[in-house]
C-alpha cells in the first residue's frame, strides 16, 4: 500500500509518500507562511504522484468525538470545520489541504489523523479546568492537548532506543518547533500536556504567547478597548519569540543573545524558563521521569536550547554529554555516562505515525451500520457536545442552539431534525431527551425534556400529559433513562 501523507502545519506543508515498508519514496515541502499555501501548487504536486492507494491527513483538532483515525466523508469534514475556531491557525489549513489534495485523486480514500487523539487519555485531573460545571458541560470546555502525533511517535521511538517496553516507562517528550508543547507519557499513554483548550496554552512559541493570565486579557478588553479579533491575532501571530525579540526564528534569537541584544536575551530566558518549568511539571505528573526526549525543529537542531533546558534539571538527575549534544545526527542519546535519566534526540516523524494510523483507518460504513450506530449513541455536534439524535439542533449548541424539532414525526421515528421545524405533534415529552458527552447536566429553569433555554424551539403542543412534563426547578439534575 502506498500512502500519501499530507501534513499541513502553520509554517510548512509536507507531502510524503510511504511504501508498505514505511520507506519514503517521494518528499515535497511547500511553503505555508501563517498557514497560507498555494492550492494550485499543492494540486499539481499531488497530481504528479503515481500509485497512491490512500491519503492520510494530519488534522489538528478532533474534539471529543474523534479520538482515533477516521475515514473522511462530507459529514466528517463538516464536523471538523466546526472546530476551526478552536485551532484557527491550523484547522482551516488542514481542511483546505484536504480539499486541494483530493481533487487530483478522485476515488482515492482519505483518512484523518488527529493531533488531539493521543491526549484523549488525559485523566480528569489533567483535562479539567476549574470552571463552573454547567459551562464545562454545555460548551465542552476542557484541555484537549495537541502535537499528539509527534508525542506518540517520539515516546515509542525513545522506548525502542533505550531497549525497554514503552509500557514500563515515564517519558517527557518535548516537541519544540514553531509550535511547542510537552507531554507526560506514562506507560505509553498521555497523562498530561502543556497545551489545553486551544494550541495557545503552555510554552512560549515562535509567534504564540503561551499561557497568559485571563485577567490580563479581560483588562485589555475592558480598559484598553482592544477588540477580540485584535487580541486573537496578536496572541496567535505577534507574540512569543516574535513579540519579545522581533523575530520568530530561534536561530536569530540565539545569535542576537550571543551578540548582546537585550531583547533577544530576554526572549531566550523567558522561553527557557517556561520550558524548564514545564519539563519538571510533566515529571511531577508521573511521579518521576525515566527518559527525556527532544523532537521538532528546535528540539532536534538547537544544542543550545537543549543545554539551557537541561542545565536547570540537575535536581532530577539529568546530565548532558556536551560533545554528544553538539553532534548533528538524528535519533541519538545525549546524556552523560553518570546521568540518572537518558536524554534523547528523536527526529520528528509524524509521517510514520500518520501512515500507521491511516492503515488502521475505519473502512467505509454501510448505511445500515450508520443507522445502528446513531441508535446506540447520541449525535454530536462539531465540538463534541452530545445531542440526542431525535432532536439534533441544527445550530449546534444544545440548549442555546437555534434549531427546533422535526415537524409531524413521532420521536420514535424521527432521525435528524431540520432547522426551524416544530416539535413533533402528538408525542409525549418523556422521550424527548438529550445527553451530553455521557455527562449528567444541570439545566437551570429549562424544561427537563426540552432544553430550549434561549432558542426559538416551541413548547410541546397542548394535550401532553402533565405528569410527563416534569418541569424542573432551577438547577434540577437530568437523570439517565
Amino acid at each position: 500500500m502506498r500512502i500519501l501523507v499530507v501534513n499541513a502545519g502553520s509554517s510548512s506543508l509536507k507531502l510524503r509518500v510511504l511504501d508498505e515498508h514505511d520507506d519514503v519514496t517521494s518528499a515535497i515541502d511547500l511553503p505555508a507562511s501563517h498557514g497560507r499555501f498555494d492550492r494550485a501548487a499543492l494540486g499539481d504536486a499531488v497530481a504528479g504522484l503515481e500509485g497512491i492507494d490512500v491519503v492520510g491527513h494530519r488534522v489538528v483538532h478532533g474534539g471529543t468525538e474523534f479520538t482515533g483515525p477516521v475515514r473522511i466523508d462530507g459529514e466528517v469534514v463538516a464536523r471538523l470545520d466546526g472546530l476551526s475556531d478552536l485551532a484557527p491557525l491550523h484547522q482551516p489549513v488542514s481542511l483546505a489541504a484536504l480539499d486541494a489534495a483530493s481533487a487530483p485523486l478522485p476515488g482515492v480514500a482519505a483518512v484523518a489523523c488527529f493531533d488531539t487523539a493521543f491526549h484523549a487519555t488525559l485523566p480528569p485531573a489533567a483535562a479539567t479546568y476549574a470552571l463552573p460545571a454547567e459551562w464545562r458541560r454545555r460548551f465542552g470546555l476542557r484541555r484537549y492537548g495537541f502535537h499528539g502525533l509527534s508525542h506518540a511517535y517520539a515516546s515509542r521511538r525513545a522506548a525502542a532506543m533505550v531497549d525497554r517496553p514503552v509500557e514500563t516507562l515515564r517519558i517527557v517528550t518535548c516537541h519544540l518547533g514553531a509550535g511547542a508543547s510537552l507531554a507526560a507519557v506514562h506507560s505509553g499513554r498521555s497523562v498530561d500536556t502543556t497545551m489545553g483548550f486551544t494550541p495557545l496554552e503552555g510554552l512560549v512559541m515562535a509567534t504564540r504567547a503561551g499561557s497568559l493570565d485571563p485577567g490580563l486579557v479581560l483588562w485589555l478588553e475592558e480598559h484598553v478597548g482592544t477588540p477580540a479579533a485584535e487580541l486573537a491575532a496578536t496572541f496567535e501571530h505577534r507574540s512569543g519569540l516574535f513579540g519579545l525579540a522581533g523575530t520568530a526564528d530561534m536561530r536569530e534569537v540565539l545569535a542576537g543573545s550571543t551578540a548582546g541584544d537585550p531583547d533577544a536575551r530576554l526572549a531566550l530566558e523567558v522561553y527557557v524558563h517556561r520550558l524548564r518549568a514545564g519539563i519538571a511539571a510533566m515529571a511531577a505528573a508521573m511521579g518521576g521521569m525515566d527518559a527525556l526526549v527532544f523532537t521538532g525543529g528546535v528540539g532536534e537542531r538547537s544544542p543550545d536550547v537543549r543545554k539551557l533546558a537541561v542545565s536547570g534539571l540537575g535536581f532530577l538527575g539529568v546530565e548532558l554529554d556536551e560533545a554528544a549534544n553538539e553532534r548533528g545526527e538524528a535519533d541519538r542519546t545525549i546524556h552523560a555516562a553518570d546521568s540518572g535519566i537518558p536524554v534523547l534526540v528523536v527526529a520528528a516523524r509524524e509521517d510514520l505515525e500518520i501512515a500507521a494510523e491511516t492503515r488502521r483507518g475505519s473502512p467505509p460504513t454501510s448505511s445500515r451500520r450508520r443507522r445502528r450506530a446513531r441508535r446506540r449513541q447520541p449525535d454530536r455536534d462539531a465540538r463534541g457536545l452530545g445531542i440526542h439524535r431525535r432532536h439534533r439542533v441544527a445550530g449546534g449548541f444544545g440548549d442555546v442552539g437555534v434549531g427546533s424539532f422535526p415537524q409531524g414525526e413521532s420521536v420514535a421515528g424521527a432521525d435528524v431534525a431540520e432547522q426551524g421545524a416544530a416539535h413533533p405533534e402528538g408525542d409525549d415529552c418523556y422521550r424527548c431527551r438529550t445527553e451530553r458527552d455521557e455527562l449528567r447536566g444541570f439545566h437551570p429553569e429549562v424544561h427537563l425534556r426540552h432544553r430550549r433555554a434561549t432558542g426559538p424551539g416551541r413548547h410541546p403542543p397542548p394535550g401532553h400529559a402533565r405528569a410527563q412534563l416534569r418541569a424542573p426547578q432551577a438547577g434540577a439534575r437530568l437523570g439517565r433513562r
